[in-house]
């Protein structure tokens, strides 16, 4: 295995943590729960979990290295407002050439926020699911 595998098996698990986190949450919402409404508790657990939820794929030069992101356009875990330099974060990057990072996009925007509802948390789930099962399918392990 070289660096670059190395590197990307970090951003993998980064992304189980966020679907642990939001499953243990979408478990205690109530039987019958509306797609439109998300509890109070509900909302602050999942704010809280903001970052520590990906939010994007974001290209971290101009070789095709990406990075995975939380809300605040930081690297997963950050907790700053401070301005931070993607370069480095190097154990967050996705190996430019790797399938994974050829994927540059938002895993939901404002409207959708895994916070407001649970159909926007149920999506989330899924396509970061889908995200991990790309990866293996088609990764560089």
């Amino acid at each position: 295995m070289n660096d670059d595998n190395e590197k990307d098996s970090f951003w993998t698990t980064q992304v189980k943590t966020a679907i642990t986190g939001m499953k243990a949450i979408l478990a205690r919402l109530p039987k019958g729960f509306q797609p439109g409404q998300m509890t109070k508790s509900g909302r602050a657990a999942l704010k809280a979990l903001r970052t520590e939820i990906p939010y994007c794929l974001h290209e971290v030069d101009r070789h095709g290295t990406m990075i995975l992101l939380n809300r605040n356009y930081k690297p997963i875990g950050e907790v700053t407002d401070a301005w931070v330099d993607y370069a480095k974060y190097p154990n967050f990057h996705i190996a430019a050439g790797s399938p994974v990072a050829g994927l540059r996009r938002h895993f939901f925007h404002d409207i959708s926020a895994p916070w407001d509802t649970k159909g926007g948390l149920i999506a989330l789930i899924d396509q970061l699911e889908g995200l991990l099962e790309f990866d293996a399918a088609f990764g560089w392990r």
